[in-house]
């Protein structure tokens, strides 16, 4: 006796749904095409690329990503939104990047790195920490010993980028009867010039890697 062919359990889905019963309910397996494309799958694409491009397994990626986000917490939230290229620089070198972070904190104590570097991945692939240091140092010279530089830098991180002096300098020639230093300190993210405000973009579009 022939087989009866089976049934087309999609549309036994849709009528669960119709009937406003669970689909899970009918015991069967969903098709590929109802589930929804989530934030995990997004991310477990990215690792399984990077675990590719190392030649490792994917256990071995999601515990470097772990060791990672517990450097740096606020990493973990957007790691489905980063682009595959830089989750492969934060971990492909493990230990350089954590001396680089550990190094960062030295230089910048109180500042919130892991929100910092999930905003702005170019912190730690893209930049020196001679350069950081330097650009730390400019700012404390040019606000003073009593600015909260940190907190500065925390609100316009694009200003590690910026030519400090320019930037004071543009402020003078715009607000004469001002103090640039205030303003800066004032409005740290209203301050950039258009060159500095589209290094982000271009930046951001990068990917914070391969940037000069």
């Amino acid at each position: 006796m022939a087989a009866e062919p089976r049934a087309d359990r999609s549309v036994d889905v849709e009528q669960a749904s119709a009937a406003g019963r669970s689909p899970w309910t009918m015991g069967y397996q969903l098709n590929e095409r109802y589930l929804a494309w989530d934030s995990s799958a997004q991310r477990q694409l990215i690792l399984i690329w990077v675990a590719q491009q190392l030649d490792v397994t994917l256990p071995d990626v999601e515990c470097r990503v772990a060791q990672l986000t517990l450097l740096l917490p606020g990493l973990d939230a957007r790691l489905d939104r980063m682009q595959a290229k830089l989750v492969l620089a934060l971990v492909s070198d493990l230990p350089a990047v954590t001396a680089r972070i550990l190094a960062l904190r030295q230089i910048l104590p109180s500042l919130n790195l892991g929100l910092l570097v999930a905003q702005h991945p170019w912190v730690l692939t893209d930049v020196s920490l001679e350069h950081v240091l330097a650009k730390v140092t400019q700012l404390r010279e040019a606000l003073g010993t009593r600015a909260d530089v940190e907190r500065v830098i925390q609100e316009e991180p694009m200003l590690l980028l910026a030519d400090i002096k320019q930037v004071l300098a543009e402020l003078q020639r715009l607000l004469p009867h001002l103090d640039p230093a205030l303003v800066l300190q004032a409005n740290p993210s209203q301050c950039l010039d258009m060159q500095t405000a589209g290094m982000k973009s271009s930046l951001e579009i990068d990917g914070g890697t391969g940037a000069a």
